[in-house]
């Protein structure tokens, strides 16, 4: 199971995109699509909650680099 997660604006210009692509070339990879806004899809990155997040520009705090 890939959990990727996506801020709203992006979800659909480019997950779907890459959710149709993904699911053509890799089948038996199990996707979870997560959309949300961009500090809380850090938060979730972090916490392992998402694998992954697309974003135009993430803002990280300093402390919190090493968590991630």
């Amino acid at each position: 199971m890939l959990t990727v997660g996506s801020e709203v604006t992006l979800a659909q210009s480019l997950l779907l995109r890459w959710v149709r692509w993904t699911r053509r070339l890799l089948p038996d990879i199990a996707l979870r699509v997560h959309v949300d806004v961009p500090q809380d899809l850090i938060n979730q990155v972090a916490s392992g909650m998402v694998d992954v997040a697309i974003m135009y520009a993430p803002s990280i705090d300093p402390a919190s680099e090493s968590t991630c």
